[in-house]
């Protein structure tokens, strides 16, 4: 049975001078080479609307997008970080699509922007009507990412 359990985001005790990002910025290529952007905000960002605070902002060349609120599933795992999942394709023909942002547990020393490496699982969901005879109905394609996590003013 897997238990998930709460990962604090506070800096370790006894050290001084160090503080959790509200913010992460990555980048790396997907699919063929193609561009992806990823920002991340722990704690959110923007204006505040309906739906909440800006959790994640994702942009590759099909598209751009961005979650708010409870549209991104944040969920701390011990021993590995955050996962943060948005969907990028909605149901058609029973079939969609997710982004998983595996989300490094970091410590910034003395407020200082540190380099981050980490990777986004892109799954794509195949429902009962599509690939008839495939047991398999998810499949996955990892990116690997590269970027800044930081601690400074969001944006509005």
């Amino acid at each position: 049975m897997t238990t998930l359990q709460t990962v604090s985001r506070a800096a370790p005790e006894g050290i001084s001078g160090t503080s959790s990002p509200n913010q992460f910025h990555l980048h790396g290529s997907h699919m063929l080479g193609q561009s992806i952007r990823i920002s991340y905000y722990p704690d959110g960002a923007g204006p505040l609307t309906p739906d909440g605070p800006i959790i994640l902002a994702y942009q590759d060349a099909q598209r751009s997008l961005i979650f708010r609120g409870k549209a991104a599933q944040v969920v701390p795992v011990a021993d590995l970080g955050t996962c943060v999942t948005v969907t990028l394709q909605k149901p058609i023909d029973a079939d969609w699509t997710t982004a998983t942002l595996l989300v490094p547990n970091v410590v910034l020393a003395a407020g200082q922007p540190t380099t981050v490496q980490t990777d986004l699982i892109t799954t794509v969901h195949n429902g009962a009507l599509s690939g008839f005879g495939h047991p398999q109905r998810d499949h996955y394609t990892v990116t690997s990412l590269t970027g800044e996590a930081g601690q400074g003013p969001l944006p509005l």
